[in-house]
C-alpha cells in the first residue's frame, strides 16, 4: 500500500510493527492504533455502511463515532482506534451487514 503524507511523526526511533491490511503487508510504528496505522498506509475508506453501502473512515479517534469498525484477526466490528497495532495482526475492511443464520431449531 502506498505511504500517504497525511501524517507526520515527531519521533522516528520507534519500533516497526508489521501487520496485514486487506491482504497487503503494511508497516506501522510501535504505539500506533490500528485506525492510524491503516490510514497512514494509504487507506481512504475502511468500511462500507450497512444500508446505503457508503464508504467510511475513522473520524474521532477516541471511540465515540464507531466509523473505524473493521475486522481484526477474524473478529468483526472492532473499534480500531482503540486497539494498539501488534506484529502479525490481520485487519480487513468492514463490508456492510453481516449474514444472519436464521435457522431455528425445531
Amino acid at each position: 500500500m502506498k505511504q500517504d503524507l497525511r501524517f507526520s511523526r515527531y519521533a522516528s526511533n520507534l519500533e516497526d510493527i508489521s501487520f496485514t491490511y486487506n491482504g497487503e503487508k503494511c508497516t506501522a510504528k510501535a504505539g500506533d492504533n490500528l485506525a492510524t496505522a491503516v490510514l497512514a498506509a494509504g487507506a481512504i475508506a475502511t468500511r462500507i455502511t450497512t444500508i446505503f453501502a457508503d464508504e467510511r473512515a475513522p473520524y474521532c479517534m477516541m471511540g465515540s463515532c464507531f466509523e473505524c469498525l473493521m475486522i481484526v484477526n477474524g473478529i468483526p466490528n472492532c473499534q480500531t482506534c482503540m486497539i494498539e497495532v501488534k506484529n502479525g495482526m490481520i485487519v480487513e475492511s468492514g463490508f456492510g451487514k453481516r449474514k444472519l443464520d436464521l435457522e431455528v431449531a425445531s
